[in-house]
């Protein structure tokens, strides 16, 4: 379960397997909904933290911005915000993580939108601890 820092739809572990992380990348959302990460976990379950970012100061006013997170094509986190002129950036409202179990055999989407034309970027991080379930019945050698 080890790898390198990466960038892209990979769930990485650290050497310990103590830690799990994905970094998206910069991702330019145009007027659209797209996956910033898409992984599978194995028999492990994750104690996550998903980070949002990105130029949220750029969007124009009246514009909506929303984050998804799927669990096997289930939406088990949907967190809509207008961004509008008075307002500023929003960055108050997804500068926060979002805290999930992640539970063992999941496919995991993490997915943000916007109805906004312009080119901007956006990413969302994940780091997690690493759990495993604890054996369950007798060890037969």
């Amino acid at each position: 379960m080890s790898g390198d820092t990466v960038k892209g739809n990979a769930l990485q572990f650290t050497n310990d397997n103590k830690y799990a992380y994905a970094f998206s990348g910069n991702i330019i959302i145009n007027n659209t909904t797209s996956t910033l990460l898409s992984f599978s976990t194995q028999s492990e379950y994750l104690i996550a933290k998903i980070y949002w970012y990105g130029d949220f100061g750029y969007v124009g006013g009246a514009k909506i911005i929303t984050e998804v997170v799927k669990f096997n094509d289930i939406i088990v986190y949907d967190n809509s915000r207008l961004i509008n002129s008075s307002s500023g950036d929003g960055s108050n409202e997804f500068g926060d993580p979002t805290p999930f179990i992640i539970p063992p055999f999941t496919n995991v989407i993490i997915q943000l939108g916007n109805d906004n034309a312009g080119d901007i970027e956006y990413g969302a991080n994940l780091m997690a601890e690493v759990g495993m379930a604890p054996r369950v019945g007798n060890l037969v050698e």
